[in-house]
């Protein structure tokens, strides 16, 4: 018997296995949990244990079969976890690609070298494949939710780890069981011994936090588990900015940026920030804003070329006329007439302050968002925070308050997961964070960024 053939056995039993049926019928449903998952994970864990047991002393390659059914098993539950991680997300409105762990391949080795050994019992070996087969199996929904709380957290949401029993387990599992803020939990949280049916879920808390300088504030109570967010229609949104009632989004933010520790901030907080020690700031002139660097992205068409190209001299006419040549933030469609501003102080600007800004990052992914330097300095590291994170956006620019126009633009090669891998990589190179570290970061990134599918112009 080969590998296929024992997949085949292992997807029968699965197909008329009636609690996965059930499981299934929600999953394809999208109204499916994580709590779900975990049961999925734990009956498929068990029929691929008990399969491999049952064929185990009949296979003349154990190693190696076993080691491809637990990669088989890896594959099923990673694309059962993202399937409804996606669906999770959609409802929240949270645009967070899913993460995969990484396949544990020095404990798979491991174990399935085990099942070679000759000196002991053939139950031994039929135990050994049954139990630790699905151990580990199970494992992978573990390392799903440790490796998506760790990203999440790293991207500015407040998770937490929950570890529940049947009520009928050991004392070790009663002691370990419990809710944990990500990064506080106990180092055996995501620990399983043979037979262990606890499950290990993580979930979106509360809190948003400022993933620049570690402190958090509150958003408003909708739920339990978890910020149902706010969804209105373009007219509500016009009618809310009218009125100056931005505070329904965020409440007084104020990133401190000289604690910033991480990237990448989310949609709904994210602040375009400069240096504040990295040059002087300069009073926009009529001659600066009739200078304007005239850009031309090859991708575009001459429309949304010349859309761009004004609205680069009309945000520094608003900064000049109505900001006293301090940060504004101006979002455009490059589809459409739609727009937002948002004026800002002479280091920050928070564009999702702006109730229409949070309406058109909601349904359109053709969004370019321009702003101003007050100093004659380009891109900050939060800049690119707000690039990368942001899925509606195609392009980002920086104009300096002299005229000079700085611009990076997402090509079709572009990819969210390498794009943060590197500038998370990048950022570990540097020990603290300081004017001169942002702009030797953003340095290093803009050296790459061609071969992330950012091109700069």
């Amino acid at each position: 018997m080969n590998t296929d053939e024992i997949k085949k056995l292992i997807e029968q039993k699965a197909a008329v296995d009636p609690k996965l049926r059930l499981l299934m019928k929600q999953i394809e449903s999208g109204n499916a949990t994580f709590q779900d998952t975990s049961e999925y994970s734990r009956i498929f864990s068990e029929i691929i244990g008990k399969t491999l047991s049952e064929n185990v002393l009949s296979l003349e390659e154990r190693e190696a079969i076993a080691a491809e059914l637990l990669r088989y098993g890896y594959d099923n539950i990673n694309n059962i976890l993202e399937r409804v991680q996606t669906d999770i997300d959609r409802k929240k409105r949270v645009n967070i690609r899913p993460q995969k762990a990484l396949f544990p391949k020095e404990r798979v080795s491991t174990f399935s070298h085990s099942l070679e050994d000759r000196t002991v019992p053939d139950e031994t070996i039929q135990r050994r494949a049954n139990n630790g087969t699905a151990n580990i199996t199970m494992s992978f929904h573990d390392d799903y939710m440790k490796e998506n709380a760790k990203f999440r957290s790293n991207a500015g949401l407040r998770c937490y780890i929950d570890r529940q029993t049947n009520g009928k387990c050991c004392t070790w599992c009663s002691d370990i069981a419990g809710r944990y803020d990500y990064g506080n939990e106990p180092q055996d949280v995501y620990r399983r011994h043979d037979n262990c049916d606890c499950t290990v879920t993580y979930e979106n808390g509360r809190q948003r936090q400022d993933v620049w300088s570690k402190r958090s504030w509150e958003v408003s109570k909708n739920g339990l588990k978890y910020t149902k967010p706010t969804v209105i229609s373009r007219s509500e949104a016009r009618r809310l900015n009218e009125e100056k009632q931005n505070a329904i989004f965020i409440n007084n933010p104020s990133i401190d940026k000289r604690k910033k520790s991480d990237i990448i901030e989310l949609k709904e907080i994210t602040s375009l920030e400069q240096a504040k020690k990295r040059d002087h700031k300069i009073e926009i002139t009529d001659i600066a804003i009739d200078k304007t660097t005239h850009k031309n992205i090859p991708d575009l068409t001459d429309e949304q070329n010349q859309k761009i190209n004004l609205a680069h001299r009309t945000l520094l006419t608003i900064a000049k006329n109505d900001n006293d040549s301090n940060e504004v933030a101006y979002l455009i469609d490059l589809n459409s007439d739609e727009t937002a501003k948002k004026l800002g102080s002479e280091h920050e600007v928070n564009i999702f302050e702006n109730p229409i800004a949070v309406s058109m990052a909601g349904h359109s992914n053709s969004l370019f968002l321009t702003h101003n330097h007050p100093s004659t300095k380009d891109f900050s590291y939060s800049d690119l925070g707000v690039f990368l994170s942001n899925d509606s956006f195609k392009g980002i620019s920086v104009v300096s308050n002299t005229g000079k126009v700085h611009i990076l633009y997402k090509s079709d090669r572009y990819d969210f997961d390498k794009a943060y891998e590197a500038i998370i990589d990048i950022k570990s190179n540097y020990k603290e964070y300081n004017d001169e570290t942002d702009a030797a970061i953003v340095k290093d990134f803009l050296k790459i960024s061609k071969s992330l599918g950012i091109i700069e112009y």
